[in-house]
């Protein structure tokens, strides 16, 4: 008879994410549960995260022992203000299983308090010695990383001068000061450093006292802490003596009682106050008895015996301490090798850290998991340009903490960017190409980068600027909005939280705008005009004889524009409009005339269909001040200079009838006929000038007359000059009227 045998078949464990708990901006702790082995032995067991969402165990993980049961999952190095997801998960041979997702987001970092320093009063004064201390406040999530007070028999003493330093953190510290003279002022402050920077509290001063008879030392020893197989931690603290300096102080031991300073001994500084000791190269498994001393003058007095055993050799943890990598401003990456758990196991183990050396796990620390082995701690929130002593712990189930090697490191100072300007390439009438490259962000992050330029050197970003992105490396800018034929300065900037730094400063001219334009074959150009302000009227160089109604004089400001380099010739119109309605039509090359101002305006209007522009009329503002030179102008009474016959046509030289353009000499500009040839049309309406300040004025709401200016071949010299105006009705057409083209600055293409 046959006899079949099953095995229960083995699953994966079932693993249940419970709660997500005591969220920080850094850390959080995480509840889970084992509740079925799933038939095999559950060989792992923690949490395991990531910001994306399903993490798995190849994300970050902890873990938290073996079997069925619930646990508790610390998570430590996270990010502040950011969401994170967790899952539970148990491994066994079958496999892992996980919990349901669960997500939490860590608290945001707040923003950094001013520290708010206090210093206490002055008590206890000797002629050598004094107590004194301080109260911290503030500081938001800052870690205040040393504190304690600074004399100097000047006032306002700083970190520079002598100076206690009285651990970390906020709240009340008492600082022994010594080594003082008898009968002298002195000045002292409470201070507090943290990433921020030098705190301090207000000034307070006492006087030492005179030297007196010797009186006798009282000396206390304090209890011994942080006991190994080969060291300890004591201390002690020494008061009275008279104004006798103590000379040096310390503990001495044995593994006799009543040990003196002919036995071991530390030294441990000088003057009267607490002082601490650290006691070495002891034997494992030892007894030793121990006594602070203190020396003066009067001889060596000793505090109280206490005693202590160190631990076996095989008690303790065995840890030793990584380098230290990574260093950043506020950041360095450390670590360490837990040898061995003693007779234990080991429950945390971290890096522990501060700024005056042989760190405890009474300073700042790190809990990097547990059990032996190598792990990796990130130390942050550290102060720039500082040292810090650094050692590795471990601490086992029987509470006993061991160190491994004490190193120590300077983080960076924070130093503003280094960035360099490129050439300037692909110059256009307003635009430009540059960029730069930030080859050093001064040890921290550059938050902004770009060019800023100015007509003005040394530009900075408080002038126009580009903002192109954010770091290390090369970036292109395009430089915008320029003005044509101007110069402009410019340079790379970087900008990280030191300041804004800059690159060398290059030069460049932005390319004269003079577009010509063609037209069934015929081809005429436009001349750039840069905007500025002006005075519009009868000025002084315009002489006595003026019209009443180029008066009062007026300050205008006008935007850039273009302006036609000629008036508009007959070749033209007849190309834009199919007949010439000329008087004096012998040569193509003269201005048109006998057009009206609505004439003008269907004219326009077609060459704006044929070439898709948008061509206008000048307003009377506008013909003036390119009349003058516009930024260019020499002041000249006509366009151009302060000779009529150099300058223009009129009655004494015309012949009696219109001339050819670009016969006189041109204006500052290069704008030419300004002065006589034709009467030229503008936009406005007739209206009397106002003292008021204008800004590209357009003239009246409405009038009966439209504005003329220039003069002409058959008019005085008087009535070319650039300030004379002429009035007449939109419908006459005359044979001294013609017009010129303006388009505003930003010239469709």
């Amino acid at each position: 008879m046959l006899f079949a045998s099953c095995k229960p078949e083995i699953e994966k464990p079932t693993a249940v994410t419970k709660s997500v708990e005591e969220v920080t901006e850094t850390t959080a702790k995480v509840v889970g549960q084992v509740t079925s082995d799933g038939g095999a032995e559950v060989t792992e067991r923690g949490v395991c995260w990531n910001t994306e969402g399903t993490p798995e165990i190849m994300d970050f993980r902890t873990k938290d022992g073996t079997g069925v049961g619930t646990y508790e999952s610390e998570i430590i190095n996270l990010n502040p203000n950011t969401k994170y997801y967790v899952r539970a998960y148990a491994t066994n041979k079958s496999g892992t299983s996980y919990g349901e997702e669960m997500s939490f987001t860590t608290l945001e970092v707040l923003p950094e308090e001013p520290l708010v320093v206090t210093t206490l009063e002055v008590r206890e004064i000797t002629s050598n010695s004094a107590v004194c201390g301080g109260n911290v406040v503030g500081g938001g999530d800052a870690v205040v990383l040393s504190r304690g007070v600074c004399w100097s028999t000047n006032q306002n003493p700083t970190i520079e001068d002598n100076k206690t330093t009285d651990g970390v953190g906020v709240g009340d510290f008492t600082s022994d000061i010594t080594n003082l003279n008898p009968n002298t002022q002195y000045y002292v402050r409470a201070y507090a450093f943290n990433k921020s920077g030098i705190s301090y509290g207000e000034e307070v001063s006492f006087t030492t006292l005179e030297v007196l008879p010797g009186e006798p030392l009282v000396v206390t020893t304090l209890e011994v802490r942080e006991i190994t197989s080969n060291s300890a931690v004591c201390g002690g603290k020494a008061v009275g003596g008279g104004n006798a300096v103590v000379i040096t102080r310390g503990v001495c031991w044995n593994t006799s009682q009543n040990p003196t300073v002919e036995d071991y001994k530390t030294i441990d500084g000088v003057g009267v106050g607490s002082f601490t000791s650290n006691i070495q190269n002891l034997n494992p498994n030892t007894k030793y008895y121990v006594r602070a001393y203190a020396t003066n003058k009067s001889g060596t007095s000793y505090g109280k015996e206490v005693s202590f055993t160190t631990l076996d050799k095989g008690q303790e943890p065995v840890v030793t301490t990584s380098e230290v990598s990574e260093i950043t401003v506020s950041s360095a990456v450390c670590g360490g090798e837990v040898v061995s758990g003693g007779d234990a196991v080991i429950l945390v183990r971290g890096i522990c850290y501060n700024t005056i050396g042989n760190p405890t796990v009474a300073d700042i620390y790190t809990m990097d998991g547990s059990n032996i082995g190598a792990y990796t701690a990130e130390l942050t929130q550290l102060a720039h340009n500082t040292t810090y002593y650094v050692r590795a712990y471990a601490t086992n189930a029987n509470g006993i903490t061991a160190y491994g090697e004490e190193v120590s490191f300077a983080t960076l100072e924070k130093l503003l960017p280094v960035v360099t300007t490129s050439e300037v390439s692909k110059i256009t009438t307003n635009s430009a190409v540059c960029g730069g490259e930030v080859t050093f962000n001064g040890n921290v992050d550059v938050i902004s980068r770009g060019i800023c330029w100015s007509t003005s050197q040394d530009p900075t970003v408080e002038d126009s600027k580009t903002i192109d992105g954010n770091g290390l490396g090369n970036f292109i800018s395009n430089i915008t909005d320029l003005v044509p034929d101007t110069k402009y300065y410019v340079r790379a900037y970087a900008t990280n939280e030191v300041g804004t730094a800059y690159g060398e400063q290059k030069s460049f001219t932005t390319i004269t705008y003079t577009p010509t334009i063609t037209v069934n074959g015929v081809s005429f150009t436009m001349i750039a005009v840069k905007g500025g302000t002006f005075q519009m009227g009868a000025t002084s160089e315009q002489g006595y004889n003026v019209a009443s109604h180029e008066k009062p004089v007026h300050t205008v400001t006008l935007s850039d524009y273009y302006i036609g380099e000629t008036e508009v010739t007959q070749e033209l119109w007849t190309a834009v409009m199919g007949s010439n309605p000329s008087y004096s039509s012998d040569n193509p090359q003269k201005p048109v005339e006998k057009v009206s101002w609505d004439d003008c305006h269907e004219f326009i209007a077609r060459l704006n269909e044929l070439t898709g522009k948008n061509f206008r009329l000048p307003t009377e503002a506008e013909w003036e001040y390119a009349a003058r030179g516009g930024a260019l102008s020499q002041g000249y009474k006509y366009s151009g200079g302060n000779g009529a016959n150099e300058v223009a046509w009129y009655d004494d030289n015309a012949g009696h009838r219109s001339q050819k353009v670009k016969v006189k000499q041109a204006n500052e500009l290069g704008v030419y006929d300004m002065s006589g040839n034709v009467w030229e049309w503008c936009q406005d309406w007739y209206g009397d000038y106002t003292e008021d300040s204008q800004t590209d004025p357009t003239g009246p709401e409405s009038g009966t007359e439209r504005v003329l200016r220039g003069g002409a071949w058959n008019f005085s010299s008087l009535a070319c000059r650039v300030s004379s105006r002429l009035n007449r009705s939109a419908d006459l057409r005359s044979y001294d009227i013609g017009l010129r083209l303006c388009f505003s600055q930003q010239y469709p293409d």
